[in-house]
C-alpha cells in the first residue's frame, strides 16, 4: 500500500493539475530606435517607465504614456520606478558619475550621502524615494529620501554594504545587504524595527526586489543546491515559489499578492516571463493570444488591475510591453511543468537580457561599492 501511495504521489509531481488563468493582451510600448526597450516600473494608470536604446546605442530613462515613449532625459540613464502620480526614480549620468534623480515635471538630483555615486531604484505614492549612495567614506548604504532629506539607513547585519530596491505606502523599504559572514541577504526596513533579515531558502544569499503596501516581499534566493528561486515572504515566512523549470526570480508585487518575474527554462539558455497566481506560476507566454508573436522574456512590475510590464522579443527586438487581461470568458486550463533546477545567473546579471545591460552596470557598481 504504501508503495502504491509513493507512486501516485510521483505522478502528481509529474502532472500537475490543470490551472486557469488569464489570456493577456499585448500592447508594444515602442522604442527609441536601437536594439532594446524595457519597462521596470508601473503605476495603476497603465503608465511605465524605463530605459530604451537609441540607434546610436545609448541608452536613456523613458516615460512610456498611452502609446508614446519620450525622453527623461538625453544623458545615459535609466528610469526604475514611478508613482501613481507619475513621479518617476531613476538615475543618471551627471558627468560620468551616477546620480540618483526623481523625475516629475523637471529633473530633480537627490544628491548623495556624502559619496560620488548614488541610484534610485523605487518611489512610493507619497514621492519618497529608495535607494543606495556612497558615504563620504566610500560605503554603500540603503537610503530612504523624504521630502527632499536623504536618509542612511544605515549597515546591515553587521556588514559594510546594503542596498534598497522598494518602498511601500508605509515607508517600509526592501532590498537586500551584506553580512558580517560576507553573504548577500534580503532585508525588510521600518522606522519601528529597523532591519529585519528575511534569511534564505537554503543557501547562501537572498534579494529582495519587491514590496507591497502589506508589508508582502518578493525576490530570490539561493537554494541549497547553489540554484536561485524565486521566494514571497508574507507573515513572517519566505516562500519557495518554484520555478518553470530553471532558476526563477521575483520583482513585483501588487497589493492582492501577484507576483511577477522571470524564470529560465529548464535545459535551456532562455527565460520566460512568469506571473505567480492564486499558488501556481504560469508562463506568461502560454496566456497569449493564438496567433501572437511575442516572447516574454521578463517581468518586473504588475499593478492592482493586474497589468503587467517586462521585456520581450517581437519583430527580432527587445521591446518594452504592457500585458492586459481584458474582460471576457473563463479562460482555458493551462498544464504547469514541474519545478527542476538549473544554475543561473543571480539578480545583480538580470538586465543582461534586459535593455542595454545599464541596470547590470548599476547593480555590479552598487555591489562593487563594498568599501567599509
Amino acid at each position: 500500500m504504501a508503495r502504491f501511495l509513493c507512486i501516485l504521489a510521483c505522478i502528481s509531481w509529474l502532472s500537475p493539475a490543470s490551472q486557469a488563468g488569464p489570456i493577456f493582451d499585448i500592447t508594444d510600448l515602442g522604442a527609441l530606435g536601437g536594439a532594446s526597450a524595457t519597462a521596470f516600473g508601473l503605476n495603476t494608470s497603465g503608465q511605465a517607465a524605463g530605459t530604451a536604446q537609441t540607434v546610436d546605442g545609448d541608452n536613456h530613462a523613458v516615460f512610456f504614456n498611452n502609446g508614446s515613449i519620450s525622453y527623461l532625459t538625453s544623458a545615459p540613464s535609466q528610469a526604475s520606478a514611478i508613482n501613481d502620480a507619475g513621479q518617476i526614480a531613476g538615475t543618471s549620468y551627471v558627468n560620468g558619475v551616477a546620480q540618483a534623480f526623481e523625475w516629475f515635471g523637471s529633473a530633480h538630483n537627490l544628491g548623495t550621502l556624502g559619496g560620488a555615486n548614488s541610484y534610485a531604484m523605487a518611489i512610493n505614492n507619497r514621492g519618497d524615494v529608495a535607494g543606495q549612495s556612497e558615504t563620504a567614506a566610500g560605503a554603500g548604504r540603503a537610503f530612504l529620501d523624504s521630502s527632499g532629506v536623504m536618509r542612511d539607513l544605515g549597515s546591515f547585519d553587521g556588514g559594510n554594504w546594503s542596498s534598497a530596491y522598494a518602498v511601500n505606502s508605509q515607508d517600509q523599504v526592501a532590498g537586500y545587504g551584506m553580512t558580517a559572514a560576507g553573504n548577500f541577504n534580503a532585508f525588510l526596513w521600518s522606522q519601528a524595527l529597523g532591519y529585519t533579515n528575511l534569511g534564505t531558502l537554503g543557501g547562501a544569499n537572498s534579494y529582495a526586489m519587491g514590496l507591497n503596501d502589506a508589508g508582502q516581499v518578493v525576490g530570490s534566493s539561493t537554494l541549497w543546491t547553489g540554484d536561485s528561486h524565486a521566494f514571497l515572504y508574507s507573515g513572517g515566512i519566505l516562500r519557495d515559489l518554484g520555478s518553470l523549470g530553471g532558476s526563477s526570480y521575483a520583482y513585483g508585487i501588487n497589493d492582492s499578492g501577484e507576483v511577477v518575474g522571470y524564470s529560465w527554462l529548464y535545459g535551456s539558455d532562455v527565460s520566460h516571463a512568469f506571473v505567480y497566481l492564486n499558488g501556481i506560476m504560469l508562463d506568461l507566454n502560454n496566456r497569449l493570444a493564438p496567433g501572437s508573436d511575442w516572447v516574454l522574456t521578463q517581468a518586473y512590475a504588475v499593478n492592482a488591475s493586474g497589468q503587467i510590464v517586462g521585456t520581450g522579443w517581437h519583430d527580432g527586438q527587445l521591446h518594452a510591453f504592457l500585458a492586459t487581461d481584458p474582460p471576457g470568458p473563463p479562460d482555458p486550463p493551462e498544464t504547469v511543468q514541474p519545478s527542476q533546477s538549473l544554475s543561473t545567473p543571480e539578480p545583480a546579471t538580470f538586465a543582461l537580457i534586459a535593455a542595454g545591460g545599464i541596470f547590470l552596470f548599476l547593480t555590479r557598481r552598487l555591489i562593487r561599492g563594498q568599501a567599509a
